[in-house]
């Protein structure tokens, strides 16, 4: 046994530590924990706060027909929690602060902030502290989906962490105005990082402005935050994660630089005609989402697969930051893969290709076969996916990787355009299966894309059936990077 352990303290460094003194610790760290102080519940008064509880539940946290969350999550894991940032009103005094909201219940806690970080917090936001109205934070952690997945976890954690922001957003849309930001400024993004829980990652927040109604009651049960606690353990491994994984991808001599809001498609569009259809249904369909586990055999209609697709030309008001490539590698865009079951009249043909491209699947001996197998083996053995009769690939030029800020904004757009597919296939009663593992090259082949491509995404689509059996592969509790044993 090694006679040095790495010592939590200060990460790298080390201590000298005899066999004995390493199992002690090590039986430590298993079985030592103290008692933390329970949160007690009180109310405050804050339109803004009760506003904030009813989206980020409507778009994140209730569950839907399925048993399932409203958004899908690799692993079903949602590794990001959700924030509001707004005024409450306590013994007659009003002020800024922040609240951490989550679960079905909508359990809605205080957190413990200096007040001088606090107002920092406030002045560095988009509107600064006159601001009317309040905002929703997206915080990611990506070390609950990293453990599980590897290096892949953090991209999981991007793209699910887009499908939330993307959906509060919507969600937010139908009752008042609200911008997205796609990312966040420097000062936000700094203050943030260094004055939360550690190992979490500002990803993106939802500005409301101030509404034009506010009815029901303003009154919220809110709890204290409980005493919070974190052993000294022999290994930190979420702290190693951390510095390998996540400390690179903001390591890049970026210049964030907020943009003036926008109402603007996530993806790059053959045709940038917008389509607000989707914006008016959001809320009831962000309600009935599910993720399909089985496909139907009997054709898909190609009206369904067109109006789908369509929904990518919907619009968000949205900021996105820039980069030091100012961006020039984050546009996406998508490609739709048929198969011949699926039959195109020529308007559908032409209401798809004004939105994506339009490949069907090889049919030539020099491609790749488009059998069953072929399909499961390229999705990592997802079987559920057999079935599928169209593919949505979303994917962005060589070069995506020339600076973290180029993969977040992309990431971004894959995943808000990802959860625009998955509404629009529950307006249209068209099963979606999000497929998070997938061998990238044999999908750019399918696709007929460069080699170099960076595949960022895949929606596997088909007939709805109704579902029974064993849950997806990738609900399996064993810690596992796709297959690996």
């Amino acid at each position: 046994m090694s006679a040095t352990l790495p010592a939590t303290a200060a990460y790298g460094a080390a201590v000298p530590a005899s066999p004995a003194a390493d199992l002690r610790r090590v039986w430590s760290a298993m079985t030592s924990l103290r008692s933390a102080a329970l949160p007690v519940p009180y109310p405050v008064s804050s339109p803004d706060l009760a506003v904030a509880l009813d989206i980020l539940g409507e778009a994140v946290h209730r569950r839907g027909p399925s048993g399932a969350r409203r958004v899908p999550s690799a692993g079903a894991i949602f590794p990001y929690e959700t924030l509001a940032l707004c005024r409450v009103s306590v013994e007659g005094s009003v002020d800024w602060a922040l609240f951490r909201i989550e679960g079905d219940a909508g359990i809605c806690t205080l957190v413990q902030t200096s007040p001088a970080w606090l107002q920092r917090l406030v002045r560095a936001m988009p509107g600064g502290p006159a601001f009317d109205g309040c905002y929703l934070i997206v915080m990611t952690r990506p070390w609950l989906s990293i453990r599980k997945y590897g290096p892949r976890g953090y991209l999981y954690t991007q793209l699910d962490a887009a499908h939330a922001a993307a959906n509060i957003v919507g969600v937010a849309l139908g009752s008042r105005s609200a911008v997205l930001h796609a990312g966040l400024g420097a000062e936000v993004a700094a203050t943030l990082r260094n004055g939360f829980l550690p190992f979490h990652e500002p990803h993106s927040l939802i500005q409301l402005a101030g509404a034009l109604e506010r009815n029901g009651d303003p009154m919220v049960t809110v709890r204290g935050e409980a005493t919070f606690f974190r052993a000294d353990q022999t290994y930190d491994f979420e702290a190693r994660a951390w510095a390998s994984i996540v400390a690179p991808m903001h390591d890049d001599a970026e210049v964030v630089a907020p943009t003036e809001p926008a109402d603007t498609t996530m993806l790059a569009l053959p045709d940038l005609q917008p389509d607000r259809a989707l914006r008016a249904e959001w809320r009831a369909l962000s309600a009935a989402r599910r993720s399909a586990k089985r496909f139907a055999t009997h054709p898909l209609a190609g009206r369904q697969l067109a109006a789908t697709i369509g929904a990518l030309a919907t619009p968000l008001p949205t900021v996105f930051t820039s980069g030091g490539s100012a961006g020039e590698h984050s546009a996406v865009s998508a490609t739709v893969i048929v198969n011949d079951r699926l039959e195109l009249s020529a308007a559908e043909h032409a209401a798809i290709t004004r939105r994506a491209r339009l490949v069907n699947f090889p049919a030539t001996a020099n491609s790749m076969p488009s059998d069953v197998t072929s399909f499961v083996g390229a999705c990592m053995g997802q079987t559920h996916i057999g079935q599928g009769q169209a593919f949505v690939v979303l994917h962005t030029e060589p070069g995506l990787a020339a600076t973290g800020h180029d993969i977040r904004q992309a990431l971004f757009r894959a995943g808000a355009g990802a959860q625009l597919l998955c509404l629009a296939a529950t307006r249209e009663r068209v099963a979606a299966s999000t497929i998070g593992g997938f061998d990238s090259a044999a999908w750019a082949q399918l696709a007929q894309l460069p080699g170099d491509a960076e595949l960022l995404y895949l929606l596997a689509l088909g007939t709805s059936v109704a579902e029974s059996g064993p849950a997806r592969a990738d609900r399996a509790e064993k810690a596992t990077a796709h297959g690996e044993s």
